[in-house]
């Protein structure tokens, strides 16, 4: 009998081979794309995402065509050729159920990739996997025509959510409540819930667009970072964050309640605030707003309601024409602190060199039990630049 013997660095390089990972791949969705059991190819495109998806493995790229993804024939349902994968009243209840750890981006952008529920009940799309990226700048999708869910929705750690237009859905345009979420450079529009939802911590949320939403525009947690967001006439709150974010940059214009609504130890530096209820809220304690603009806002320009708020290098004035729960009522507020508050306010300019007081300056204003402290006050109006909404 021969034996033969495989020399040990040669078992150690098949090994090698047998352990390496397989080469990420990059699957195609076109609307001349045929769903078969094999799609996905350059010469065989896919009709639907959802095959795409499912032909997939993890860390796959999907590419999609301009055109328009649903239900295709237009019939109410989701069982003709092509059409997607939708779970209704069933699994994800979603459209597109993203469930593996994909990049997933349209060739030619959002503005002619449309992912259209057509009033269905359902999410648009559903990612459950940690790490996948939706859209890129430049690459993303419409999401539309959810009844009553969201445009977006992840619960999931590691998601990015970037250059996607959100519009007209039931719910929240954009929804990820994981941790270390990244949503930037998208457009959030005309949606029944919030612009953007997201009650995880560690994100960044930045560049986006939210306007005309019906509750809010966007909403965060904790310890995370809101950089030059553009939020307006949304009903409700433009930003709304609980404790240890830091805002820069953002702009918000004509929401029906406060600009900004902060909770405990946030610190705020180069926002403006103009034409909303209120510009801020800062509701709990520790908040810092620095270098920012509340100009022109219905009602108080910025509202004290927590112990250890400061303001400094802040524009505070055209605030407050008496449009403040019933009209008279703390009428040319440039602050306010509530029953219980303490505020400190340095260095900002009210509207005139001599600081607050009468027309045109805004004035300080207290509740019974509140208390302002205002420091050296700056002469004239504080430059305050944003990239926000350009």
């Amino acid at each position: 009998m021969t034996i033969v013997r495989t020399p040990v660095a040669l078992m150690a390089l098949l090994a090698l081979a047998a352990a390496a990972p397989v080469s990420a791949a990059t699957l195609l969705v076109a609307v001349d794309g045929i769903d078969t059991a094999d799609c996905g190819s350059k010469t065989a495109p896919c009709r639907s995402l959802s095959l795409a998806i499912a032909h997939s493995n993890p860390d796959d790229t999907i590419v999609v065509g301009p055109g328009r993804y649903g239900d295709i024939a237009e019939d109410g349902d989701f069982t003709d050729p092509g059409d997607e994968t939708a779970e209704v009243d069933t699994g994800c209840d979603c459209m597109i159920h993203v469930d593996k750890r994909l990049t997933i981006v349209s060739r030619d952008g959002a503005a002619v990739t449309v992912l259209d529920a057509r009033g269905a009940h359902v999410a648009v799309m559903l990612a459950d996997q940690p790490g996948t990226v939706v859209g890129r700048k430049g690459k993303g999708f419409t999401l539309t025509g959810s009844a009553d869910g969201d445009g977006f929705h992840s619960e999931s750690d590691d998601i990015t959510v970037v250059g996607n237009l959100a519009t007209r859905n039931g719910e929240d345009g954009i929804q990820a409540s994981g941790l270390r979420v990244l949503v930037t450079d998208n457009r959030i529009i005309a949606n029944g819930g919030s612009g953007c939802h997201c009650s995880g911590n560690d994100s960044l949320f930045a560049r986006n667009v939210v306007t005309d939403n019906g509750q809010g525009g966007i909403e965060a947690d904790a310890h995370n970072t809101l950089v030059a967001n553009f939020a307006a006439r949304n009903v409700g709150n433009g930003f709304d964050v609980e404790g240890g974010n830091l805002l820069k940059g953002n702009v918000a214009v004509g929401n029906t309640a406060n600009g900004f609504l902060l909770f405990e130890n946030n610190t705020a530096t180069g926002n403006v605030a103009h034409g909303n209820h209120n510009g801020f809220l800062l509701q709990g304690d520790g908040n810092l707003l620095s270098k920012s603009s509340v100009a022109a806002n219905f009602g108080v320009g910025v509202v004290a309601a927590g112990a250890g708020n400061r303001i400094t290098s802040t524009n505070l004035f055209g605030n407050a024409a008496g449009i403040v729960l019933v009209p008279g009522a703390n009428a040319n507020c440039g602050t306010l602190a509530r029953t219980g508050a303490t505020l400190d306010v340095l260095a900002s300019f009210w509207g005139a060199p001599d600081g607050p007081g009468a027309d045109p300056a805004d004035d300080v204003c207290n509740e019974l039990g509140g208390t302002t402290t205002v420091g050296v006050n700056a002469s004239h109006e504080i430059k305050v630049k944003t990239i926000a909404g350009r």
